[in-house]
């Protein structure tokens, strides 16, 4: 089915000849103007809670204004909590959707020319993918004529038949199913009882008289259908690479895991701009006003002059009904013995490189969206793209936030989709960052991968070099969950306390323990420092220690440094991949949202040697193809500024590392006071404290203080529970006293569970925080009573009595 190294070989043609790009589908005009004045105005809001972590399975807004306008269209009432999941880009919620609900052994039906990523996501799930061609009809000129035969559909169903794709508008054809072809495939999903993956991100690109038919409306097929879109073919922002899947509870929630198992969230930002863009058309929607009105009728003005140039030059083009692309026959041109009719290779393929180098035109061959059994009724045509060359108002001059500066660029491609394996100024001053940080030079194009949060470079990581049946060493706790994901099996290896320890430096590992884990097996191990949850700045002994059983058993190491630069005191922080025979076999991982406070940006980055990250890139086109264009370019231009700035008083790296050991020792400062045993962390967001010694202690922690706060005892913490200490702790506050704090046992193995259960972890990272320590039936606060509020300045005069 789909070629990747045929496409790799034509995009690096195209570049080669400097060809005008008609091959890939993005637009190259501007998004409508309130979608950008949308998230200009969310970048600079006062707000600045929108640049950190929201609801992983979908912002708020965004999933009720989503699953209002759904509600119309699919003509079913939606819960926006239950039915909605917001993706990154509706690749990943294919890709979602068939990792949650395809199983390895099951059969996929997909129908033939298709996009070609569809085979690839249905491989990565273990199924077999069935094939049902669209047949043209002789002599015509419409993609409305290029029909599956009923009888070939029937026989593709069977009892392991799991689920269809059904792309309409159809890419790369530009076919819009009728109603009587979609109630066909409707029929025979109840009948075999499969589902229906309904790839709609073209639904507002029709043209003509054409209805757009949505396959969830039809009879039976609400509860079995997940109906896909996508922001960036809606506004016109590819490179925002925003998604959404939208289906009963019962296959979302499904989604819901394993999205937040692999993905973990999609960027605030972004996602709070196109809210409100959505709020503003949904208004709008059927009027003619309408942006979505407006893009369509553009759109198919430009389809029909591209398909008066094509045939004015010999090319028969076939008419889409809606989508971006137009399909040409080019059987009739001459390429003057550019094309061998006896080579091996496809007569279209060969057509498109010929095309490239003489005529400067990149299109795509149409044969690699078949399977090689009916690539034949392929090979006679190419893919155009006919997204291009449409003028718009234009954006703001400037504004002063990095973020603001970018969406008002004169240059609207950045709004658009950008290099996959990474925007490539990003890249660039990542590689020169690194460079410097590991002493060695690295090449931005092939040992770097920018990626949707570190946590998807840990995913990425994992996937791409882990194998079923290897042994990784995870713990903040998603590891073990990645590692189990990519089929590997787990060994732990404990951090001990000193007896009477007040420091994270003071939890070590037992080297001979350590050596022990270790085998000819052992494919990774993964190094958190700064460690979360407890803060520990691994020293230069410890990971040269880890670095020579790592070279003697041929062991690739994880780096999870992102924290990187929230190292507190005198300690100082070490790159693994600088120690000796670390370089080529170190992930080195990282994190925008931690370098520059801004979680919610949802971009990471893997650095390491070229043979690894290349698997790194390869699965990372496969599943997510590409990050955010604006958030890669903003980060760029921040990043370019601190490399500058690096080591002087100025960088942020610097302030943020100060304000932060501030935050930390006035926090120990109280805890300590309020007879609660602190673990002095060395770096990071937490601090690991010990309850064992609080008796029946009562804890509030509230992000802004207000009056009239009522300080009842409450249930008391259930003491006869089979749960760890930790744990009923942690529950109890939430019910009785609405606090939350997270129980350290879950850092650790079922063995090893005992060592965390009287720790809780506290995060200091918080502009505001009011800490009320009662101990027994009374207050304790600095003697007598009254209340303890940690926040911005002087906080031991912030005393309410």
């Amino acid at each position: 089915m789909y070629d990747t190294s045929c496409m790799e070989e034509i995009l690096q043609l195209s570049g080669k000849y400097g060809a005008l790009n008609l091959a890939l589908g993005f637009p190259d005009f501007a998004p409508p103007k309130h979608v950008r004045n949308a998230l200009e105005n969310v970048s600079n809001q006062s707000n600045h809670m929108i640049h950190h972590y929201t609801r992983t399975l979908g912002h708020p807004r965004l999933v009720k204004i989503l699953a209002k306008i759904y509600s119309r269209e699919l003509q079913q009432t939606l819960d926006p909590m239950k039915n909605v999941v917001t993706t990154i880009g509706a690749y990943e919620a294919m890709y979602a959707a068939f990792q949650a609900l395809v199983n390895p052994g099951d059969e996929v039906i997909l129908l033939e020319p298709c996009y070609e990523p569809y085979k690839v996501v249905a491989g990565l799930a273990g199924a077999t993918v069935r094939y049902v061609p669209l047949i043209p009809k002789e002599g015509s000129n419409e993609s409305d004529d290029w029909k599956f035969n009923l009888e070939n559909l029937k026989a593709a169903f069977n009892e392991k038949t799991k689920a269809i794709v059904v792309n309409s508008p159809m890419n790369p054809l530009g076919k819009v199913f009728t109603r009587e072809e979609l109630q066909e495939i409707a029929d025979l999903c109840v009948q075999f009882d499969v589902l229906c993956f309904s790839d709609e991100v073209y639904e507002w690109l029709i043209y003509g008289e054409r209805q757009f038919v949505r396959m969830a409306t039809l009879n039976g097929m609400a509860d079995r259908t997940i109906t896909m879109g996508s922001a960036g073919k809606t506004f016109s922002v590819t490179g925002w690479k925003i998604g959404w899947a939208i289906g009963p509870a019962h296959l979302i929630s499904a989604m819901h895991l394993f999205h937040h198992l692999a993905v973990r969230g999609t960027p605030s930002v972004l996602q709070e701009a196109l809210a409100i863009a959505f709020e503003t058309e949904e208004s709008r929607i059927g009027n003619p006003d309408c942006y979505f009105s407006l893009l369509s009728k553009q759109m198919e003005q430009k389809r029909n002059e591209l398909s008066t140039y094509l045939s004015d030059a010999g090319l028969q083009p076939i008419t889409p009904g809606g989508g971006y692309f137009i399909v040409a026959d080019i059987s009739s041109i001459d390429t003057e013995d550019g094309v061998n009719p006896n080579s091996q290779e496809a007569y279209d393929s060969q057509f498109v490189k010929w095309a490239i180098k003489e005529k400067k035109l990149t299109l795509i061959p149409l044969s690699i969206f078949y399977s090689e059994e009916h690539r034949h009724y392929g090979d006679k045509f190419v893919r155009v793209c006919f997204a291009k060359g449409f003028p718009d108002f234009a954006p703001p001059s400037h504004v002063v936030e990095a973020l603001g500066h970018v969406t008002s660029y004169a240059n609207h491609m950045i709004h658009h989709y950008t290099r996959a394996a990474g925007h490539q100024r990003f890249c660039k001053i990542l590689s020169k960052l690194y460079g410097r940080l590991l002493k060695q030079d690295i090449d931005p194009m092939t040992e770097v991968l920018p990626t949707i949060g570190a946590y998807d470079a840990l995913f990425t990581t994992f996937q791409s070099l882990i194998c079923p049946g290897d042994e990784a060493k995870p713990c903040y706790e998603p590891y073990i969950e990645l590692a189990r994901l990519a089929g590997a099996s787990v060994k732990y290896v404990p951090l001990i306390p000193k007896d009477n320890s007040t420091s994270s430096d003071d939890w070590v590992f037992d080297l001979q323990t350590l050596q022990a884990a270790f085998s000819t097996k052992t494919k990774a191990i993964v190094v958190n420092t700064p460690m979360n949850p407890l803060g520990k700045v691994f020293n230069r002994d410890e990971l040269q220690a880890i670095a020579d059983l790592c070279v003697k058993y041929d062991t690739l190491c994880f780096a999870d440094e992102v924290y990187q630069w929230l190292v507190y005191g005198n300690r100082k922080h070490i790159y693994i991949a600088t120690l000796d025979g670390m370089a080529e076999r170190t992930i080195n991982i990282g994190s925008a949202g931690k370098t520059f406070s801004v979680t919610g940006w949802k971009t990471g980055w893997a650095v390491g040697p070229a043979n690894l990250m290349d698997a790194l890139q390869s699965f990372h086109h496969l599943t997510i193809r590409g990050g955010v264009s604006v958030m890669q370019e903003a980060l760029a231009i921040a990043f370019e500024k601190e490399e500058e700035l690096l080591g002087s008083e100025e960088s942020y790296y610097r302030q943020l590392p100060n304000e932060m050991q501030n935050k930390r020792d006035q926090l120990v400062e109280y805890l300590q006071e309020a007879k609660l045993d602190p673990v002095m962390p060395g770096g990071g967001y937490f601090i690991v404290a010990n309850i064992s010694k609080l008796g029946k202690i009562r804890v509030f922690i509230y992000l802004n203080w207000r009056p009239g706060l009522s300080f009842e005892s409450g249930n008391k913490m259930d003491e006869s529970a089979q749960e760890a200490f930790d744990v009923k702790f942690v529950k109890w506050a939430i019910v009785n006293k609405k606090f939350t704090v997270i129980p350290l046992s879950i850092f650790y193995s079922q063995e090893h569970r005992h060592l965390g259960e009287k720790y809780v972890r506290i995060c200091f990272a918080k502009r505001l925080l009011l800490l009320l320590l009662l101990l027994g039936e009374g207050l304790l606060l600095l003697g007598e009573n009254g209340l303890l509020l940690l926040g911005d300045g002087d906080l031991k005069n912030n005393i309410k009595k």
